[in-house]
């Protein structure tokens, strides 16, 4: 746990790198900049050199790529590797396990996706690098990345084509990004409802987050209903329904933690939205999209707190909030933006040990590939 911890620390210690300014090639870079990119190298690293047993699905990753290794050509790995249905997944692997007969190559490979693809969405999208960069670790999402981290892979692609599709809906680049994570995993598929923002009204903060829990509160009406359907159409997913799964722990004992985090961000995200209205600020409607994904996320996470399926596919909602919370609390004038970021602070470093004591996700200790060698 220890090395999470140094992690968190070396995120606020590092932070007065933001107000340097380096000159690389004739050209200024910004120090925050800099910051953003030492922080995601750190995190990267640690993903890439942790051994097969951090994480409760790693070893089931290094079965999946022991078979793509031993296959003679992508028809095959693709038919072997009980995964048909993430064809640019398996073809990564397929591509890594060419290069190199290192196993540890495919959780590099994996784990270079992860970090570079949030470096983006954080780099193109946040006001405020150090607060994103704590989101990313104290939401738990760095720690879920070492554990579901196809599907992470597929997050961090579909967020950096969310960039480009919240500008233009159109953009090339953001539906070709879009169909390489549902090849990667398909239940990024589900993030495209993030979209429906476009029903709601962006005239205003309020009404936006009044629409946008109308939207959440009728997707949660049916959501029983699309599941079964889901899970239908990908019988592996009900493993995460029927208590085969490890995970369904969160059934007892992961219950009471799950609905506290997302009643605070709720909480938090009604008071950051009042606040800004009464002191009548204008916030950039791209960020209507992240409140609504934001609101949907809490909606959702309260909702089905139980539902191991539906919390996995809610992480990419999740994701969202590490660049809206900070952009939210940059608006926000005098002492109670310090008090949102301080009390924002406190509360998600609680839940974040707590996490790491109850360890779900089978991270703590921490224990890097060459002490399994």
């Amino acid at each position: 746990m220890l090395i999470y911890i140094i992690q968190i620390v070396l995120i606020f210690l590092l932070w007065p790198m933001h107000k340097i300014t380096v000159t690389m090639h004739k050209k200024r870079v910004q120090g925050e900049k800099i910051y953003l990119f030492f922080i995601f190298l750190m995190l990267g690293a640690t993903m890439s050199l942790r051994g097969v047993m951090i994480g409760s699905d790693t070893q089931v990753y290094r079965w999946i790529y022991q078979v793509i290794m031993k296959s003679d050509n992508i028809s095959t790995a693709l038919k072997n590797s009980t995964v048909n249905s993430a064809p640019i997944y398996v073809l990564f692997q397929y591509l890594i396990s060419r290069l190199t007969d290192v196993e540890q190559w495919s959780i590099v490979g994996n784990s270079i996706v992860i970090a570079s693809g949030f470096y983006w969405f954080i780099r193109k999208n946040s006001e405020h690098y150090m607060f994103s960069c704590y989101l990313f670790i104290a939401l738990s999402l760095f720690f879920e990345s070492m554990n579901g981290s196809r599907q992470f892979m597929a997050i961090s692609l579909a967020l950096c084509a969310y960039t480009f599709l919240k500008e233009n809906i159109k953009s090339v680049k953001g539906w070709g990004l879009f169909l390489l994570a549902a090849g990667i995993h398909n239940t990024i598929i589900a993030f495209a409802l993030v979209f429906l923002t476009k029903i709601v009204r962006k005239d205003s903060l309020v009404k936006t987050v009044v629409g946008s829990i109308s939207v959440a509160l009728t997707v949660a009406v049916c959501i029983k209903a699309l599941v079964e359907v889901a899970v239908n159409i990908f019988p592996y997913f009900s493993i995460y329904l029927n208590g085969d799964n490890a995970a369904q722990i969160f059934d007892d004992t992961g219950n009471g933690r799950i609905i506290l985090l997302y009643s605070f961000l709720l909480m938090i995200l009604l008071v950051s939205i009042l606040i800004l209205n009464y002191q009548k600020k204008i916030v950039d409607k791209l960020v209507c999209y992240d409140l609504f994904a934001g609101v949907f996320c809490v909606i959702m996470g309260i909702a089905f707190s139980k539902n191991v399926l539906l919390l996995r596919i809610i992480w990419p909602f999740m994701s969202v909030l590490i660049v809206l919370l900070p952009n939210l609390f940059a608006k926000v004038d005098g002492k109670i933006k310090r008090i949102l970021y301080t009390g924002t602070t406190v509360v998600l470093a609680v839940y974040c040990i707590w996490f790491l004591v109850e360890d779900k996700s089978g991270i703590v200790p921490y224990v890097p590939f060459w002490k399994n060698m």
